[in-house]
């Protein structure tokens, strides 16, 4: 308890512009330089001021640029396999998840808000042949604009844009090789 009364008496100390109690003495203590730097300009200037001299000009990022595709949300997590059936009784019967939206043998999903977590099932149509590591879908406002972006930029595109009934997809790897999925609701919803 009496720390925490020295904590309250050193706020009000500072306010009153007295300086800050040394816990240990019980006393005042002296305000340093950047102390009074701080409370003279405030505490988001001083911080600004800090970051300025502190990172080079050359790493600071500019709160107007813009970005070359828009990412809204996370729309869900894929994870591929060969047997559906025995995959879906697994996330099924271990926590206790239910059935989504869609459920069939290519493609299933879960009621796992506010992320929907899909299993995706072999397919003979080459165009739904969408096999692989897993995938994390980013939900964007138009997936062939974010492709030609991708491919003004050179990034590897492993599945072309793809319609759906409820939806738009391509897939893209990053530079480790990690799938993306490039995903837009014709609803237009996100997350």
């Amino acid at each position: 308890m009496a720390r925490a009364s020295v904590a309250w008496a050193g706020w009000r100390w500072r306010e009153e512009g007295a300086g800050s109690i040394n816990p240990a003495t019980d006393e005042p203590r002296r305000q340093t330089a950047q102390a009074k730097n701080r409370q003279q300009r405030g505490p988001c200037q001083y911080f600004n001021s800090l970051l300025n001299v502190a990172m080079p000009k050359a790493r600071r990022k500019s709160p107007t640029r813009k970005s070359p595709i828009t990412v809204r949300a996370v729309d869900f997590v894929m994870y591929c396999t060969k047997d559906m059936r025995k995959t879906r009784g697994f996330y099924q019967r271990l926590f206790g998840l239910r059935k989504g939206a869609e459920w069939n043998n290519f493609w299933s999903e879960f009621q796992t808000e506010p992320l929907t977590l899909c299993l995706n099932g072999p397919s003979d149509k080459p165009k739904r042949n969408w096999q692989g590591a897993a995938c994390v879908a980013l939900a964007v406002d138009d997936v062939p604009r974010a492709i030609a972006a991708c491919r003004k930029r050179r990034v590897k595109i492993l599945i072309e844009p793809i319609e759906t009934r409820v939806c738009w997809m391509a897939w893209i790897a990053d530079p480790a090789g990690n799938r993306l999925c490039l995903h837009s609701r014709k609803d237009g919803t996100a997350g």
